[in-house]
């Protein structure tokens, strides 16, 4: 089963001479081999790895101090997805996750409690009432999303906003399409062609190789500039229009596949439109219902974030905006199937909890598809793209597809949704491991007992560059609509919870202007001194940052040693891939750095406050340390904005080993 060679050759030696397992330093790169075959993806599930990492766990446990038969205790405060909780798992060790996050919770209590405690019978049970969600909801909506005549099934529809001209003398309408091309795929090419009979707006869709000579668009850097007359209507005035008056919208093309998988583009048709219609008369019925006390369709508000959340620019002001009319009625007809499922899942299993697990994976299964099936999705190299394509943002999109939601397992489809989550089900289940802990609780608070934990492992807000609470109301205001009969979430809460997210968005919008830089530092810390006490004396941390402002680096670190800790080391670990669209021309960092930190303290656990630096002391070191470091950064490729952040931990460690330092 081992992988480099490094590990190969290692394992002959050991076969040859037993003995050299007393070599400390050769036993150290045989457990370092160890890991870094055991990083590799193709090894995480095999029964052999997991065997021996978990034996080595607790071995590693025993021989630090830990009770013999015991585990390690990992804590997250800041868990989100549950990755390095989850990792704490798989590895042999116990963790305890926590969040503010009510979705985050969510995510967490299904890999850390449900599926190890059910296993496979989880993804099974998903899987039959995701079916019957997915027939019940075919047998409802596919008068709106008919096939093709030949048999072709429709992927989406083609859709741009649209806005009138201010050209002096002009009016006519506008769609705003950044690029008439649609696919310049070999036999598959496909563009849409824009004319006026007189000043009536008429769109055709032009395939074959004439429309490889179709190129450009109406819309450059969010201004528009109209075909008839030429003129360029600003875009602050395309805004205006969209907060006045609303956008206009035109169906620009269908696109379908066939049987033998070919994509094939048509104009729309009159019965698209008599369909659409149909769809509105049918979403008016839904908006007047009430479930649980709830709304059919969410109308909370969706907030203004500078630069991350812009859709709210263009009069995109509440979460259900982010849907056309008929993505709306699909939504709630998904939703509404889904309730009625869970109400049947509760009465049908006596174990309660078994029912809540299948309960919220399917609602999950739901909502996910829903990023796909919004008016910001976008079409691009024949996929269907998620709304959140720049990362943790919404960014409006002027032309958008809209998805067919009962397509057969194509991105875009619920029946992708949910083969993608039974598939995560399926690979957290054959990892056969003991169960963890996650509780909704903020990382202000302390839930444990002092000197408990063996490694905080965490990965805390990077400062202002995710919204996490506004992201996941996305979800949370249709998954509450969804479980409203059960206990997960409050339906009281309209929005996930934000009093105490530590992050900064004062820059951002006016309504957060309380969560500045000193705001996240004096909270963070705070954070981090409950870690910390809760960290035994000898324990360990990792801090998981990254971001490529010098200004929130400062805040954490400041945190970090204003909370007790002293840095003892920091690494860099490729976590972003450089194709991702935000990367794409953006000087943000590929690596997340690693702090790794000890407590200040001393044995009994009382924080050590004398100890007293020289500054200039401070100085005469640092040069000497960072030289020594540089060059093994180089040596592992390390270059750049990720060099210079990599030198923090060697910078702070002769820094933060002291309770403060004086000239």
């Amino acid at each position: 089963l081992l992988t480099s060679k490094e590990s190969i050759n290692r394992f002959i030696q050991i076969q040859k001479n037993p003995e050299k397992l007393n070599d400390n330093l050769f036993l150290r790169q045989t457990l370092l081999d160890f890991i870094a075959d055991f990083a590799n993806w193709d090894n995480s599930t095999i029964s052999e790895y997991l065997e021996t990492s978990r034996a080595i766990t607790k071995v590693a446990h025993e021989s630090l101090g830990g009770v013999i038969g015991t585990r390690p205790m990992i804590n997250d405060p800041f868990s989100g997805g549950g990755a390095m909780p989850l990792e704490a798992l798989r590895v042999g060790a116990d963790a305890f996750a926590s969040d503010l996050n009510p979705i985050a919770v969510l995510l967490n209590k299904i890999a850390l409690e449900f599926v190890p405690k059910y296993r496979s019978t989880i993804s099974t049970e998903v899987k039959k009432w995701g079916d019957w969600v997915k027939k019940r909801a075919t047998v409802e909506l596919s008068k709106f999303y008919p096939d093709e005549k030949d048999g072709s099934t429709v992927i989406g529809y083609l859709w741009a906003r649209t806005i009138i001209c201010e050209g002096p003398g002009c009016g006519v309408i506008v769609p705003i399409i950044k690029n008439f091309s649609i696919s310049n795929r070999k036999d598959a090419e496909a563009a849409i062609l824009i004319s006026y009979n007189k000043t009536k707006l008429e769109t055709y869709v032009v395939t074959g190789t004439n429309a490889n000579k179709i190129h450009g668009g109406t819309s450059k850097r969010s201004s528009v500039t109209c075909p008839l007359c030429g003129f360029t209507t600003a875009r602050i005035r395309v805004e205006k229009q969209s907060n006045e008056k609303g956008f206009g919208f035109q169906l620009l093309a269908v696109c379908a596949r066939k049987k033998n998988g070919k994509r094939i583009y048509r104009q729309p048709d009159e019965n698209d439109l008599k369909i659409l219609m149909d769809a509105d008369k049918e979403l008016i019925k839904w908006s007047k219902k009430i479930f649980n006390g709830l709304t059919a369709f969410p109308i909370d508000e969706l907030p203004y974030l500078r630069s991350i959340f812009n859709v709210r620019v263009y009069g995109i002001d509440q979460w259900h905006k982010l849907f056309h009319r008929r993505q709306l009625l699909s939504a709630i007809v998904f939703t509404n199937i889904t309730r009625e499922a869970i109400d049947n899942i509760n009465k049908q299993y006596s174990d309660k909890e078994l029912a809540m697990a299948i309960a919220q994976c399917l609602s999950l299964s739901v909502s996910n598809a829903f990023q796909y099936q919004c008016n910001i999705a976008t079409y691009l190299t024949e996929g269907i793209k998620s709304a959140f394509i720049q990362g943790q943002s919404l960014h409006m999109k002027m032309d958008f597809i809209e998805a067919n939601p009962l397509m057969e397992e194509l991105a875009g489809s619920y029946a992708y949704s949910l083969s993608q989550h039974i598939s995560g089900l399926d690979y957290l289940s054959s990892f056969q491991t003991h169960c963890g802990v996650a509780q909704q609780v903020s990382a202000l608070k302390s839930v444990l007992p002092e000197d408990s934990i063996d490694l905080l492992a965490t990965d805390p807000p990077y400062y202002d560059v995710v919204p996490y609470a506004d992201c996941s109301d996305f979800f949370y205001v249709w998954l509450r609509r969804m479980l409203s009969s059960t206990t997960v979430f409050s339906t009281k809460d309209e929005l996930t919870p934000k009093d105490d997210e530590i992050v900064q968005l004062a820059e951002r919008n006016e309504k957060y202007r309380k969560r500045t830089k000193n705001w996240f530092e004096n909270k963070m810390c705070e954070a981090l001194s409950v870690a910390r006490i809760n960290v035994k004396p000898a324990g360990i941390a990792v801090i998981v940052f990254a971001h490529k402002e010098t200004t929130a680096w400062e805040a954490l670190l400041q945190s970090v040693l204003d909370a007790g800790w002293i840095v003892t080391g920091s690494w860099p670990i490729d976590t972003e891939t450089g194709t991702r669209l935000r990367a794409q021309g953006s000087a943000v960092l590929s690596s997340s750095i690693h702090l790794v930190c000890r407590p200040r303290e001393n044995p009994d656990g009382s924080v050590r406050v004398n100890d007293i630096g020289d500054w200039r002391d401070v100085l005469a070191e640092l040069p000497k340390r960072i030289h020594e470091w540089m060059p093994r950064l180089a040596e592992e490729g390390v270059v750049g904005a990720d060099a210079i952040f990599a030198c923090l931990g060697p910078a702070l460690e002769i820094f933060s080993r002291y309770s403060r330092v004086e000239k």
